[in-house]
């Protein structure tokens, strides 16, 4: 099970199927293994309990039922962000700018191949392929992504909103980064979660 989570946390899950498979290759391939193939943000708990999330996921952006990825047969290998402190405005901006995205493309350019070139060394060519492709309008850079995978999502609203997470170019986040950034936590550090 995953640490509990409250609104605007960041799971780093692992999901099975070729798809989850394939990106934990790639996190091997790029040097940096980690058990996480997806991300997905805490956006609020239902009546009966159930926590929500808005995932970027093929199809485009969306909610799911968070509980297959914190109780689930897999939630073993995952983690989250429960320890970074952030206010309760903090939490609901966070959940809100994510509501944000909803209904957004999913990222299969610049994204899922971008990630695969990066993951076999060849970041070169995956910028190339990122300035072709192009991720934000860059006559405005403040304006949410037409096209989006779930890490990059997570890492948008956090960077949106001024807040840390993992380090690196936002629409080259992937899961393992979300992980080794939610591992490095101290748990000491806990905020209470609304």
């Amino acid at each position: 099970m995953i640490r509990p989570v409250g609104v605007g946390d960041v799971i780093a899950v692992r999901t099975s199927g070729l798809g989850g498979a394939a990106i934990r290759l790639g996190s091997v391939l790029g040097g940096e293994p980690s058990p996480a193939s997806h991300v997905a943000i805490i956006c609020r708990r239902d009546a009966r309990g159930r926590w929500w999330a808005i995932e970027g996921r093929p199809g485009g952006v969306g909610w799911v039922d968070a509980g297959k990825y914190l109780h689930g047969k897999l939630a073993r290998y995952g983690n989250s962000n429960a320890a970074q402190p952030r206010t309760g405005s903090q939490r609901t901006a966070i959940a809100r700018t994510a509501a944000g995205l909803l209904g957004t493309g999913y990222d299969w350019v610049g994204g899922i191949a971008g990630d695969g070139l990066d993951d076999m060394h060849l970041t070169r060519l995956a910028a190339l392929l990122d300035e072709w492709w192009g991720w934000t309008d860059p006559a405005n850079p403040g304006a949410a992504p037409g096209h989006i995978v779930c890490s990059s999502a997570a890492s948008w609203a956090y960077r949106t909103l001024g807040l840390p997470g993992p380090e690196g170019v936002t629409e080259r986040i992937q899961p393992a980064d979300w992980w080794r950034y939610n591992k490095s936590l101290k748990p000491a550090a806990a905020h209470a979660a609304p």
